[in-house]
């Protein structure tokens, strides 16, 4: 198991699990006092699955959705419902390159990478949805997640964090 990312509330974490030599990979869900209790939110036969970020409600998981297990190019994000019928979905799938996916405080809006642009830099979207995505810095960058609800920061390939203030209110982003 790998990329272990706890609930809002630290009753539970969401895992990647590889299925060794057949191949593909599930993300589990598992109570922290019953961890021999999972259930499959997600499953690839193919490629790798990485859990980013739980919505603050702890109703839906973030994951990014990799075609090859050695590559992090091609990734799309999708949603992993954890209660009801569980069926993921695509939040942001392109034929662009997406990764990460971190939920804002409120859970309305999520940050996101991609490499539309050509360089890998930060957006916004609504969740879960309508809306277009929103760039909001023109740093290039590997990593993101939201410090408070008007502040993202992304993580730059030299491994410097840039700090950026946004507003999210009346339902749109600006810088």
């Amino acid at each position: 198991e790998d990329f272990g990312v706890w609930s809002p509330d630290g009753s539970r974490v969401a895992l990647e699990r590889t299925r060794g030599t057949r191949g593909g990979c599930e993300i589990l869900v598992s109570a922290v006092d019953r961890p021999e209790i999972e259930k499959r939110l997600a499953a690839a036969e193919a490629g790798s699955l990485l859990p980013t970020d739980w919505s603050p409600d702890g109703r839906f998981l973030l994951f990014t959705q990799y075609p090859s297990a050695t590559s992090v190019k091609g990734g799309d994000v999708w949603v992993a419902p954890v209660e009801g019928d569980r069926q993921p979905f695509p939040f942001v799938k392109t034929a662009d390159s997406e990764r990460g996916g971190w939920f804002s405080p409120d859970g309305r809006w999520v940050l996101f990478i991609s490499d539309k642009s050509g360089v890998e830099q930060g957006y916004v979207r609504p969740f879960p949805g309508p809306g277009s995505a929103r760039l909001v810095a023109n740093d290039e960058a590997y990593w993101g997640w939201w410090r408070t609800p008007s502040e993202v920061l992304l993580v730059r390939p030299d491994e410097w964090v840039v700090a950026v203030p946004l507003s999210t209110s009346g339902g749109r982003v600006s810088l």
